[in-house]
């Protein structure tokens, strides 16, 4: 994966049911400290899960583009 794939991009969060309860932006991903970083209304504590999509969003709403596929 290419350094900085995550900036931005929109995930599917689901709950310890594995219902999908929201959604958020990926801003960065620590993978040193095994954290991340979204920007979401969902309770931090209510996420069990996280699917990565293909589409990036910026936090104003607005789309960015998509994920290549080719590339990871």
């Amino acid at each position: 994966m290419p350094l900085g794939f995550e900036r931005h991009l929109i995930c599917g969060l689901s709950n310890r049911h594995r219902q999908g309860i929201g959604l958020g932006i990926l801003q960065g991903i620590d993978f040193e400290h095994d954290t991340l970083s979204l920007l979401t209304p969902v309770l931090q504590g209510d996420i069990r899960m996280l699917q990565f999509g293909d589409l990036y969003v910026g936090p104003d709403g607005r789309e960015r583009g998509r994920r290549d596929h080719r590339v990871w």
